[in-house]
């Protein structure tokens, strides 16, 4: 092996323990994975013991030991991806590759596949991602097709996103989103389609970028904006309408290519049934508030302008008044004044406990001793949670004009973004924008602000989203909490002063600085007051990334904006808050959303995850789920946390298989009263929420398992398919089966081999007849 690359990455990132996490995520891009040579060596050249070397290599998630393949296909776990069968996906996929037990790399050492507690995509579910592409909507039939796409595209080498096609003059804009989840989606195809037909078309048509207008359940969307200044908004595109949209806006520059066109056009109208376009269908309204409940319910502070500004044209973001709230404190030179502005607008914290913003600022802010430092934490780690990457993505200037007041407010020059390695595009695009920034002067060591800001890749761990946690994990050590008092206002980073806030509290920031205190206090509760982003997904109609009042309904939410239920079912539950919330029932729809209320419930707000259940989702499956995830990413260091977590695993392991027993309920549901009290931090007191909540309001469930019944017929262990007398021999259920137990016998009603049977509930889906039913 040659160690020659550990010198060069080395030098390039440093050899201080503060720079482990950076210098292991360079190894492992060199070597697609951490050589325990390479380890040895790193720390003979470093000032970092060996102990701390491998103690912090085998604590982060992100860093394998052993060699992947070429490339990383990464299967999305979270809370929707779960719901809608990602489990069965990561199979599916191991399978199509023929993967050997055991083991998570092709034979030809191509793929590896992995599971990812979060994609950010949950609008998408499942979503997959391979390399830096993320796939939505994914099915097992769509394996190899999503394959070879990627292969395909790796083969061109890095995908051509340049955005802007000069023509002069110009006669409109064409407006796209390629945020992650729109990429996902599949905008990066209509993006190249948008500019060959520009280009093949001589059209007077600029292509723009914008921030995502969070309308996830239409994409890919496209924005004509004509030059007299008429919107139209076009969803669910597809590469072959992209040409008849544009030429139903814009005409060719070339006469004789305009009368080609028509004459095209018109014998089209003659002699097919075409002159119904897609155009007509694909037609959105929802640039016209009063026609679009999924925009009119909303109130939009920290996503404000979404979908109108190219995220990283800092002359767009300053023309709709970015950084005049920085400028007006700089002016004004009183950083009491920008506290108490704070102070008055009761701004809490939007990560998930809800602290007030202002305490912590004003606690920094008191601390004489020098140096201070400020936190971005971007480590959104909540299965079933996006708002952070979102806004990364879309509004990076406006979180970085956050930070800059926070920082002027507190006295601090010196501080981190803190952000997920799943996050490859939000990490990119805050980078950019960081750079920006301090070549126009507004942030960086000569500044007005004088605020250096350094950007801190974590490597995959939940626990890292608690504050102190996250602050070890910068030091170069494990992410481990620690016990508070003193809190890391008094004490954090280096033992000094630090200031740690969330993506969503930075962005409202401006907002109220700029409108005042009060306006923000007009919107929300009394004691909740504002707005709040959410991630709404699941068995929602209209999935993406919402903005509302504090205040409003879960049945605002769901009905109105959300669009209802998937297929008409019927409303189960709603599940908020990630693994540290809990499950409410359809008969709490009119609950309002805010802190005071849903903590009262048995649930917290947490960052912003809202996954919608059905009828088909079973409760007591999704408290397992929750229970594993946090099981895993417990950090282990107390007891509460280590081995509660496991043991409450264990029981509703057994409750899933209908092995379970009424005193094993007990048990249950007293092991987590016990880890709620006495865990050493926020995320391990949170973790039995999923299990009190489901208790709480569904107990029957939860009874009907120890009878070995699974009344939503999810939990694989306690039902069977079967195909009834209604089959007419098809033959489809066995051409769908991934492990063939159903031979293929034309015309004859077909038979399920119950020992082969995976319960992947493609033969049910596929059923034309409804003849597969599960028991």
């Amino acid at each position: 092996m040659d160690l020659k690359e550990i010198d060069k990455i080395v030098a390039s990132i440093g050899n201080s323990q503060e720079k482990i996490v950076s210098l292991l995520h360079a190894i492992q891009e060199t070597y697609n994975y951490l050589p325990e040579e390479a380890l040895q060596y790193l720390g003979e050249i470093t000032d970092i013991p060996p102990a701390i070397i491998f103690g912090i290599a085998t604590f982060y998630a992100q860093f394998r030991f052993k060699l992947r393949g070429k490339h990383l296909i990464n299967v999305c776990i979270g809370t929707a991806c779960h719901v809608k069968g990602a489990l069965q996906l990561y199979d599916d996929f191991k399978r199509y590759l023929e993967i050997e037990a055991g083991e998570d790399t092709d034979k030809d050492k191509l793929f590896t596949v992995d599971k990812v507690a979060c994609l950010g995509c949950c609008m998408l579910a499942p979503a997959v991602q391979i390399g830096d592409i993320i796939y939505g909507h994914v099915t097992a039939e769509s394996i190899p097709n999503i394959l070879n796409d990627f292969l395909e595209l790796s083969s061109m080498g890095k995908i051509d996103t340049d955005l802007v096609v000069k023509t002069d003059p110009i006669s409109g804009i064409v407006k796209i989103c390629l945020c992650s989840s729109c990429q996902a989606s599949g905008a990066k195809e209509i993006n190249q389609e948008i500019k060959r037909v520009i280009m093949e078309e001589n059209l007077p048509v600029k292509i723009k970028n914008v921030g995502c207008t969070g309308i996830s359940f239409q994409t890919p969307l496209m924005e004509i904006e004509t030059r007299d200044q008429n919107v139209f908004r076009y969803g669910l595109v597809q590469p072959e309408d992209v040409s008849e949209i544009m030429l139903k806006h814009f005409k060719p520059k070339k006469v004789s290519r305009r009368i080609t066109k028509n004459i095209y056009a018109l014998l089209k109208k003659l002699y097919t049934d075409c002159d119904r376009t897609k155009v007509i269908r694909y037609r959105l309204n929802v640039r016209d508030k009063v026609n679009s409940p999924y925009l009119n319910c909303q109130k939009q502070l920290a996503t404000q302008h979404s979908g109108e500004m190219n995220p990283l044209d800092i002359d767009e973001y300053i023309s709709r008044q970015g950084f005049k709230a920085l400028k007006q404190c700089i002016l004004d030179d009183n950083a009491d004044n920008v506290v108490r502005i704070i102070q008055e607008s009761k701004l809490r914290g939007r990560g998930g406990a809800g602290f007030e913003t202002a305490r912590k600022w004003k606690k920094v802010k008191e601390r004489a001793e020098q140096p201070k430092y400020i936190i971005c934490n971007a480590d959104e780690g909540d299965p079933g949670a996006f708002m952070d990457r979102m806004l990364l993505e879309s509004f990076p200037f406006r979180v970085l004009e956050g930070i800059a007041i926070a920082a002027f407010a507190c006295g601090i020059k010196q501080g981190f973004i803190f952000i997920r390695a799943e996050y490859p595009l939000a990490i990119e695009r805050i980078k950019q924008a960081l750079k920006i920034c301090e070549e126009r002067g507004l942030l960086g060591k000569n500044s007005p602000v004088n605020l250096e800001l350094e950007l801190f890749v974590s490597a995959g761990a939940f626990v890292c989203g608690e504050e102190t946690a996250l602050i070890k994990s910068i030091e170069g050590e494990r992410g481990m909490p620690y016990y508070r008092p003193p809190y890391p206002s008094e004490q954090g980073f280096r033992n000094k002063p630090t200031l740690v806030n969330n993506v969503e509290t930075f962005a409202l920031v401006p907002w109220i600085i700029l409108n005042g205190a009060y306006a923000f206090l007009e919107l929300g509760t009394e004691k909740s007051a504002g707005s709040k982003t959410f991630a709404l997904a699941g068995k929602v109609r209209n999935g993406g990334l919402i903005e509302v009042e504090m205040g409003t309904s879960l049945r605002e939410i769901i009905y109105e904006i959300g669009g209802g239920i998937s297929d008409d079912k019927k409303l189960k539950a709603v599940q908020i808050g990630g693994p540290a919330g809990g499950c409410l029932p359809a008969s709490l729809i009119d609950t309002i959303v805010d802190y005071e209320h849903l903590k009262d419930l048995g649930t917290i707000m947490g960052s912003g995850g809202l996954i919608v259940l059905d009828e088909e989702d079973c409760i007591v499956d999704m408290a397992h789920y929750f229970m594993s995830f946090t099981q895993k990413e417990s950090c282990g260091k107390c007891t509460f946390g280590r081995v509660g977590t496991k043991r409450m695993l264990e029981i509703l392991e057994k409750m899933t298989k209908g092995e379970a027993t009424i005193g094993e309920l007990a048990n249950l549901e007293e092991i987590a009263v016990v880890v709620k009290k006495n865990s050493l931090c926020g995320l391990g007191r949170a973790a039995p929420n999923p299990i009190l909540s489901g208790l709480k309001y569904f107990r029957p469930e939860f009874i009907s398992h120890l009878e070995g019944k699974c009344p939503a017929k999810k939990c694989k262990h306690l039902i069977i398919f079967r195909i009834t007398d209604d089959c007419i021999g098809c033959t489809k259920c066995a051409q769908r089966c991934p492990v063939d137990a159903i031979k293929i016998n034309p015309y004859v009603k077909h038979e399920i081999d119950q020992e082969l049977c995976t319960k992947c509930d493609s033969c049910r889906l596929i059923c034309p007849n409804g003849a597969v039913v599960k028991e």
